[in-house]
């Protein structure tokens, strides 16, 4: 492969890890459901030790629902990408004659 083909393959990647991450971040978004607390629920304090010394206190109201297939999307998604750049640093090219294409071996 030739320099700027290996360059065009990084730019398509990058754009497409952007792509990827923009559609997982509204798909999660759209797709969450926020779930209403039931008059019975006791709600969950989450108030770090930090938090606790200086005064202030995190209680958690309401839960979330997420589709699994929305989950299944982006970790597939960011796994592939991850797949592809170890298949990439495994596979690049170790000397630069590898990028000369004049090289007839």
């Amino acid at each position: 492969m030739t320099y700027k083909r290996i360059k065009a393959f990084w730019i398509a990647l990058l754009v497409l890890f952007i792509l990827h991450s923009v559609v997982s971040l509204v798909s999660y978004r759209y797709f969450t459901i926020r779930l209403p607390v039931p008059n019975d629920y006791a709600p969950a304090d989450i108030t770090t030790p930090a938090q606790r010394a200086a005064g202030e206190s995190v209680i958690q109201y309401r839960g979330t629902f997420t589709p699994m297939p929305v989950i299944y999307y982006i970790c597939s998604g960011y796994t592939v990408f991850g797949v592809v750049l170890l298949f990439m640093f495994y596979r690049r090219p170790r000397g630069r004659h590898i990028l000369d294409e004049t090289h007839d071996a």
